[in-house]
């Protein structure tokens, strides 16, 4: 698959860096993670198609400078907000009646969440290797059942079992008995 030629301006990484504390919890900081994580958003914006990505950028844009008229915020952007004051700004778009701001803070809070899950040092710790299951059960599956698979190759590959055409062509007799 050939990736859109896209990155993440310098204002959105000021957003997400902040975001994606809020998403990840303070661990993401703490393992030094938050550009790793942000890399990932960038790579799987890239892949997705434009119009999504269109809708990403829009609600990213309107999330870091919609905190500039809330009264709590003090006429300040998302990223320059508190970390505590971060979170409820989070959590008022998160339960926003407004379903267009719900999907456009989930949407961000997906693609964060994936890149952080992604982390090689993240698998790591949670002892996840895919690949390694995936090779396991492969070799256990072909001990288990190789004779039944190699019968059934076998069978699918062997020439066509059907009657031969002119078999079906020959005429039938039938007695006329009334």
């Amino acid at each position: 698959m050939t990736l859109a030629d896209f990155s993440l301006s310098k204002g959105a990484r000021r957003t997400l860096a902040p975001l994606v504390r809020v998403v990840c919890t303070d661990e993401v900081e703490t393992l030094g993670l938050t550009d790793q994580v942000i890399d990932q958003v960038e790579l799987t914006m890239r892949s997705i198609p434009s119009y999504l990505r269109l809708g990403l950028r829009v609600g990213r844009f309107f999330f870091e400078w919609g905190a500039l008229v809330l009264p709590s915020t003090f006429g300040r952007r998302f990223s320059s907000l508190s970390a505590e004051k971060q979170l409820t700004y989070f959590r008022q778009w998160w339960t926003n009646p407004l379903f267009i701001l719900r999907q456009a803070v989930k949407g961000m809070k997906s693609l964060i969440a994936l890149g952080y899950w992604d982390l090689p040092v993240v698998r790591d710790r949670l002892a996840y290797h895919p690949e390694r299951w995936i090779a396991e059960v492969a070799a256990r599956r072909l001990r288990d059942y190789g004779a039944e698979v190699q019968r059934q190759d076998a069978m699918v590959l062997a020439p066509d079992p059907l009657i031969a055409p002119q078999e079906l062509a020959r005429k039938v007799k039938h007695d006329k008995a009334s």
